[in-house]
């Protein structure tokens, strides 16, 4: 019992940690870590859930390092309505538009993956999916959103 309440607060202790780090201190966990955040992220409510992904994929400050743009592909793959999202860490005004769409009450369903599918090929290793779906006025409002260029 002692080493189970000893487990449970180390992964609530990681979580809370990953959700109040610096604005881009995220994208430099490890995948390890970044997975057992999608972990207890799962295990959590659907508010809870939406509040934690929007705070590390859709940043509304501005990071100053610049090599963030690499540990954000090293996050885990966010799909909306079956489009993928990346995250755009140094893009404040897009990301403050996409939470002004996307917000709590236009989410549907929000299904956590975290152990690979059987059948699906990956690129890249396997580091989680976190799939959104949104009820059809979202849908069409996110079609609208210009993404912005990567390059």
């Amino acid at each position: 019992m002692y080493k189970l309440l000893i487990l449970l607060f180390l992964f609530t202790s990681s979580f809370v940690i990953a959700q109040n780090a610096a604005p881009c201190e995220f994208y430099k966990l490890s995948s390890e870590e970044k997975l057992a955040w999608l972990n207890e992220l799962s295990e959590q409510i659907k508010e809870q859930q939406w509040s934690a992904i929007a705070d590390q994929y859709f940043k509304l400050q501005v990071c100053t390092d610049h090599s963030i743009e690499n540990y954000a592909a090293d996050l885990p793959l966010l799909v909306i309505n079956g489009v993928p999202y990346l995250a755009r860490p140094n893009q404040p005004e897009y990301n403050q538009k996409f939470r002004s769409i996307v917000n709590l009450e236009g989410i549907e369903e929000i299904k956590i993956i975290t152990k690979e599918p059987e059948g699906l090929i990956w690129c890249a290793p396997f580091k989680g999916l976190i799939l959104i779906t949104t009820d059809k006025k979202t849908a069409r409002q996110l079609r609208k959103l210009k993404m912005p260029r990567n390059y």
